[in-house]
């Protein structure tokens, strides 16, 4: 439209390119050099018919779209979830892991780690289930 618009102040290079662009113009506008004003009103109706029928097209999904973004953001949500779950269980192994090495090479660890606790509060974080 604004190609279209600038031909009307006597651009023809914007009535050219707006040709180039969109060919189906030029069954309305043959030539950018000898178009009339009755040809660029009929250009206007044209282009605007189409930008009304976008614009409806766009009316109409909106809907879907929003739907698929909130889908996405509650995926994207799930994965944070899980990428911080896999973080506190990755230190909590690690934290073990250094205790059991500890314990083979015979320095004595006292009980503070409770392998059974950790089993279960991992059990509860991760499962969709409540875990009493």
């Amino acid at each position: 439209m604004s190609q279209l618009y600038s031909g009307r102040r006597g651009d023809l290079s914007a009535l050219d390119t707006l040709l180039n662009e969109d060919p189906s113009v030029r069954e309305v506008i043959p030539s950018p050099d000898k178009a009339t004003s009755k040809e660029l009103a009929a250009a206007e109706v044209l282009l605007r018919d189409r930008l009304l029928g976008l614009d409806t097209c766009i009316d109409q999904m909106a809907p879907e779209v929003a739907s698929y973004k909130a889908k996405l953001q509650e995926l994207e949500d799930w994965r944070i979830s899980v990428d911080l779950r896999v973080k506190i269980a990755r230190e909590e192994i690690s934290v073990w892991a250094q205790a059991h090495r500890n314990l083979g090479d015979g320095i004595p660890v006292p009980p503070v780690i409770d392998v059974t606790g950790f089993a279960t509060d991992l059990a509860k974080k991760v499962s969709p289930v409540p875990i009493p």
